[in-house]
């Protein structure tokens, strides 16, 4: 990522637009037989950059444990008094060198070691070598005839592997408590950049809500990272064009961000630690069909980009009016329920487009106080019964989640961002393994369709085809979305919907010497591509 410095705002936008590209073009020239070196290779990288404070108190240590570590092996023949004295020697050398230099540290009132005592790791270390000794040499032993015999060397030998296990938690204790010590100086939890991760099923309204946070006055400075299942971008688009002045905009298409281009996630990350003074917020949208648990994920496992960004929480989007068939869909064995998944990771719900279910929510306030929100009904105890009963469906999948009534994806944002919403020890209470990356599979029926077609398009042709589309496919079309150029039309004409229906509007005017292409993008089950690439340019004028 390019460091840019102060400009005026042309300026700017331009080169967040040649950023976006050369972040795209980089990804994809990446061949996936080497992304998994190459993310070893970043982490790598980023060790040396970052001088860490605990590798001269761990190099110091492992100089005490490792020879204690060889003085365990009870497979190997006994050291005898000589070679015993010389090991010993070495570890009360090693051990004088931690003590000496916590005292320097400590004399210097740095603040990463004040919180370890050194006398409790003389004292472990001082009853490890005792307990070696009365296995390694008959000296220690002179006096202890029991010792000799078969069960007393049996009882030696449990005694020592006590004794060092004790020796290897203090040691582990020492490292750990001072990395946590130094994460928590140098990377306070409060300076970490908050991020929010939007999902929900294709066509519920993530982008709606994305464009919705970048056009209100919330005083944020906000990236966002667009993720699209489809192999053409769109939803970049509809977010560039409306708001050129936004804030940094990174995409990654033809693939789910929660498996093929996680890796990409990872990388774009890490690109934007360089770049973090730029802006205060992250928003993710992921693709439609996401499992938000695997990325959840990248924020715990991967610890510079834990200590940089802070996960706020998991928002998903509900399309009222589709939902139930999304959630009641019978899956092959093996493969998740996106929908399910998407609900029940959820933190926050956005039960949208609820006006297409003759139900107008109630108007969005800010945020009140706890007695306040104690003392209101449930917004849905006066909706419909429809309403109430897929309030119901959700809160049996996820009973912990606030959910919010909108349409157009429009809620008071100072109760969706800057929450802290997201709670690892909740989560790991109620799914341990959460934390171990297991693999996932999603239905391969499902598929994107991508189309770019040069030249414009006849009005009557394409409204009758999309039309016909629809009405004989549109089951099996969970989401289409493109941005045309219509003859006779100045402006683009963007078109979107999910399964049946279809919504339009103008997007700003095509430039004079831009080149009219257009674009579209069709998700769904057991698509046609040569039907609806030949459909599509059939339109052409």
């Amino acid at each position: 990522v390019e460091r840019r410095s102060h400009a005026d705002a042309h300026k700017k936008t331009h080169r967040k637009r040649n950023m976006s590209s050369a972040i795209q073009q980089e990804e994809k020239a990446i061949a996936p037989e080497t992304e998994e070196k190459q993310l070893q290779e970043e982490e790598n990288e980023d060790e040396e950059e970052e001088e860490s404070v605990v590798d001269p108190l761990g190099n110091r240590l492992m100089k005490v444990y490792l020879p204690c570590k060889q003085l365990t092996k009870l497979s190997r023949p006994k050291m005898g008094d000589v070679l015993f004295g010389k090991f010993v020697e070495r570890v009360f050398e090693s051990l004088k060198d931690v003590e000496t230099f916590l005292a320097e540290q400590n004399h210097l009132a740095l603040p990463w070691y004040q919180h370890l005592n050194c006398s409790d790791l003389k004292d472990t270390v001082g009853n490890f070598i005792r307990q070696a000794g009365l296995w390694h040499t008959t000296s220690y032993a002179a006096d202890q005839k029991e010792v000799l015999s078969v069960e007393g060397q049996r009882i030696v030998a449990r005694d020592l592997l006590e004794a060092f296990e004790l020796l290897d938690r203090i040691v582990g204790f020492f490292i750990e408590s001072t990395r946590q010590k130094e994460t928590e100086i140098k990377f306070p939890a409060e300076k970490r950049v908050p991020v929010l991760v939007v999902t929900g099923f294709l066509g519920s309204g993530k982008t709606t809500f994305l464009n919705y946070v970048l056009s209100a006055q919330h005083g944020l400075r906000i990236a966002v990272i667009e993720n699209e299942f489809g192999e053409i971008g769109i939803d970049d688009s509809l977010v560039r064009q409306r708001f050129n002045e936004a804030e940094e905009i990174f995409e990654m298409n033809n693939g789910c961000i929660c498996c093929t281009v996680r890796g990409d996630l990872i990388r774009i990350l890490k690109k934007m630690m360089k770049i973090r003074d730029k802006f205060d917020f992250v928003l993710i949208e992921t693709t439609g069909l996401a499992d938000p648990a695997p990325i959840a994920q990248t924020f715990f496992a991967n610890p510079m980009i834990g200590w940089t960004f802070r996960l706020d929480g998991i928002l998903t989007v509900v399309d009222a009016h589709h939902i139930d068939q999304h959630l009641d869909e019978q899956k092959p064995e093996g493969v998740e329920n996106e929908s399910v998944e998407q609900l029940a990771f959820a933190n926050i719900v956005l039960l949208n487009k609820l006006d297409l279910l003759g139900f107008v929510p109630p108007s969005p306030s800010s945020s009140s106080s706890s007695e306040e929100e104690e003392g209101k009904k449930d917004w849905w105890s006066e909706a419909p019964e429809s309403v109430q009963r897929l309030v119901a469906k959700v809160k049996g999948i996820n009973s912990d989640c606030r959910i919010f009534p909108t349409v157009q994806s429009r809620v008071p944002l100072d109760q969706v961002l800057n929450q802290r919403s997201f709670d690892l020890e909740k989560v790991m209470a109620q799914e341990p393994q959460f934390l171990e990356d297991e693999s996932h599979q999603h239905d391969t029926s499902v598929s994107s369709v991508g189309i770019e077609v040069e030249g414009e398009m006849d009005q009557e042709k394409l409204s009758v085809w999309l039309r016909t589309t629809l009405q004989t496919k549109g089951v099996d079309i969970f989401r289409f979305k493109g941005i045309l150029a219509v003859k006779g039309i100045s402006e683009k004409f963007v078109f979107q919907g999910v399964h049946m229906l279809l919504d339009s509007e103008a997007l700003g005017q095509w430039a004079p010497d831009e080149k009219k292409v257009s674009r579209a993008v069709f998700i769904g089950r057991n698509l046609d591509r040569r039907e609806l690439t030949d459909g599509l340019t059939c339109c052409l004028a």
